[in-house]
C-alpha cells in the first residue's frame, strides 16, 4: 500500500512538468440489490428477502478504479487498481482494501519493435477474446514482447511471487518460504503470441508452463470480423496438460454476434467442458440475448441461458441450469443508472432451487 501510494505521488509530481505525458482513468460503481429466492435456505433458515449493496458487475457494496499512466514515449509507468468496500463474510461484516492490478514500469528498444515490462502487470496479452477470455500473462514478473511486423506480438513472461521480508529478529531479512524458487520461476514461464490482421481476422494461442505436476495449460483463440456487423469469436483451453488424463480437461467456447441495424444487436454463445478423465461426464451451456438502444441515452436487453454440468465417479447427479435476465439502462454522459431484473433456476439432488434479483446500480467513469 505504501508503495503504491509513493509511485502515485511520483506520477502526480511528474504530471506537473509533464501534464500532457499523464494521462489517468477510473470508475465509480455501486447499487442495491433485492434478492428472493430458495437459495437463501442455505444461508438463513427463515425465507425472508434479502437486501444488499451490490456493484452491477463482482458483487462489490462499492468498487473504485482508478489507473493513472506516465507516458515518455520510449519508457513509462503505469500503476492502478480498485478500492472496494464489501460484506467479506456474507454475514453483514463490511471492510474496504484496495486490490492492485497493475503496478509496472515499460521500456521500448530497436523502434519499439521490443517492448519490457517490469513488476505486477495487469495487461494482458495472448489472451483469447472469445467467450471463454481464457490465456494472456497477468502477474508479478517481467515480461518481454517483439512486435516485428505491424499485427504480430510474441514473446514471454517470467511469473513469481513476491519474497518475504522480516523486519527484526533471527530471520531479518528476505526469505523465501512462501516465494518463488528460482528453478520454479524458469518453470513458471508463459509463452504466447497474437496475429491481427486489421478488418479481417485475429489469432492467438499460448502456454502457461507450470512447476506442478499436472504441467501446463494451453490455448487458442480465433476471431474473425471480415463481414459487415458480424463477429465471430472461438476459443479453446488444453488444462493440465502433464496429467491430462486424471486432472486436465478441454474447455471450447463460441460467440457470435450481429448487429441487425442500427439500434439492435443479437448475440448467441455456447460453451463445452470435456475432462480428459473418461469416468467424467461433459458439461454444456448455451445463452443468446439481444440489446435495444432506444435511443441515444437509454438501452434495453434481454438474455436467456442453459446449462448442464455433470460430476464425476462421486458425483453422478448433474446439475441443470436455466436463466433469465432484462435490463434497462439510462447513460448522460460518462453516468449511467441501470435497472435489471434475473431469475436463476437449478435443478439438482437437493431438489428444485430458484433465486430472483432485483437490482438498481449505478456508476460513471472518468
Amino acid at each position: 500500500m505504501k508503495k503504491t501510494l509513493v509511485v502515485l505521488l511520483i506520477l502526480a509530481v511528474a504530471g506537473g512538468a509533464f501534464a500532457q505525458e499523464v494521462t489517468w482513468s477510473g470508475e465509480v460503481v455501486t447499487g442495491l440489490e433485492f434478492a428472493l429466492g430458495d437459495q437463501l435456505k442455505v444461508h438463513a433458515p427463515n425465507d425472508d428477502p434479502r437486501v444488499g449493496a451490490a456493484d452491477a458487475d463482482d458483487g462489490h457494496a462499492v468498487r473504485a478504479s482508478l489507473t493513472v499512466v506516465f507516458d515518455a514515449d520510449d519508457w513509462g509507468l503505469k500503476v492502478g487498481g480498485d478500492a472496494i468496500y464489501e460484506d467479506m463474510s456474507g454475514s453483514g461484516d463490511f471492510a474496504a482494501y484496495f486490490d492492485v492490478v497493475n503496478a509496472y514500469g515499460w521500456i521500448n528498444f530497436l523502434d519499439s519493435m521490443l517492448n519490457v515490462k517490469a513488476g505486477l502487470i495487469g495487461d494482458g496479452v495472448w489472451g483469447t477474446a472469445g467467450p471463454l477470455e481464457v490465456g494472456g500473462a497477468d502477474g508479478l514478473g517481467v515480461r518481454l514482447e517483439v512486435m516485428p511486423m505491424d499485427g504480430l506480438n510474441f514473446g514471454f513472461q517470467l511469473m513469481s511471487d513476491p519474497l518475504i521480508k522480516v523486519a527484526s529478529g533471527p530471520m531479518e531479512g528476505w526469505v523465501d518460504d512462501d516465494s518463488t524458487t528460482v528453478e520454479d520461476f524458469f518453470k513458471s514461464t508463459v509463452i504466447g503470441a497474437t496475429y491481427t490482421m486489421e478488418g479481417l481476422f485475429s489469432v492467438s494461442a499460448g502456454i502457461a508452463l507450470s512447476p506442478a505436476d499436472e504441467g501446463p495449460t494451453a490455448w487458442v483463440g480465433f476471431t474473425y470480423d471480415g463481414v459487415e456487423n458480424l463477429g465471430i469469436f472461438v476459443d479453446a483451453e488444453f488444462v493440465n496438460l502433464g496429467e491430462y488424463d486424471t486432472a486436465g480437461g478441454t474447455r471450447l467456447g463460441l460467440k457470435a454476434t450481429y448487429q441487425v441495424m442500427d439500434p439492435l444487436g443479437v448475440w448467441v454463445e455456447a460453451f463445452g467442458e470435456f475432462p480428459g478423465d473418461s469416468d467424467d461426464d461433459p458439461g454444456y451451456a448455451f445463452g443468446l440475448g439481444a440489446d435495444f438502444d432506444v435511443n441515444e441515452n437509454i438501452t434495453i436487453g434481454a438474455d436467456a441461458s442453459f446449462a448442464v454440468y455433470k460430476g464425476g465417479t462421486e458425483n453422478k447427479y448433474g446439475l441443470a441450469q436455466f436463466g433469465l435476465g432484462a435490463y434497462a439502462q439510462y447513460s448522460i454522459g460518462d453516468a449511467w443508472l441501470k435497472a435489471s431484473y434475473g431469475l436463476a433456476s437449478w435443478t439438482e439432488k437437493y431438489g428444485d432451487i430458484a433465486n430472483h434479483t432485483i437490482g438498481v446500480y449505478f456508476g460513471f467513469s472518468f
